[in-house]
């Protein structure tokens, strides 16, 4: 379980619309509770990809180190697909890390879609659905 603040949320649609038509990006910071993930903020990164996204690696690497410092670590990313749902392409899947939380923001969700979903990748590189919990604040 992924367990995000409903400002969280609100933020990631925010960046989503204000990234599109290009595809906002950046990565989840977190930390384990109670056998869940717990997302404790976002880290931003401007994506220099025309056609998906893409973090550098020396950004992943500062973000981890600030995480760490505060007893967090880097748990996932983020990122929006503009003209599509909110699952995961086949660049998602070929680019994936194994156990890495995916959360996808939908520029087109339809009506009762999720607009916002969170996928893991298996051994197997089959992504599993994680479920979100929204939490106030």
């Amino acid at each position: 379980m992924l367990v995000l603040s409903n400002e969280t949320l609100a933020d990631l649609r925010a960046r989503a619309r204000a990234a599109a038509p290009a595809e906002c990006c950046g990565l989840l910071i977190g930390r384990e509770a109670r056998g869940r993930i717990e997302v404790t903020g976002l880290r931003p990164v401007s994506n220099d990809a025309p056609d998906r996204y893409r973090i550098p690696p020396a950004t992943f690497i500062a973000a981890e180190r600030a995480a760490r410092a505060v007893g967090d670590w880097v748990c996932g990313s983020y990122h929006s697909h503009p003209e599509d749902a909110a699952v995961p392409s086949r660049t998602d899947r070929e680019l994936a890390w194994p156990g890495f939380i995916y959360v996808i923001v939908a520029g087109r969700a339809g009506p009762g879609d999720n607009d916002i979903r969170a996928w893991r990748l298996t051994d197997e590189r089959h992504f599993s659905e994680v479920g979100i919990e929204a939490a106030w604040p």
